[in-house]
């Protein structure tokens, strides 16, 4: 069985994130720049995004994030 990969790009918001892990029913999701793997995001990375109260370019819905590489 071949199935289509789910990816996010760099810009993508953590509203985004969560909506396609939830919809998908998956764990983490590859972020993807151009056909470069630029890093991976987990569902616990976004709980740690959203409660840390010291990145504030992450934390709250429909915030932007920026990539660790992988």
């Amino acid at each position: 069985m071949t199935r289509d990969l789910v990816t996010l790009s760099p810009g993508d918001t953590l509203d985004d994130a969560m909506l396609i892990l939830s919809r998908q029913r998956i764990g983490a999701l590859p972020v993807v720049e151009g056909v470069r793997l630029v890093g991976i995001v987990t569902k616990a990375d976004i709980l740690s995004a959203l409660l840390s109260p010291s990145t504030s370019r992450v934390s709250g819905s429909g915030s932007r994030w920026s990539c660790r590489g992988t």
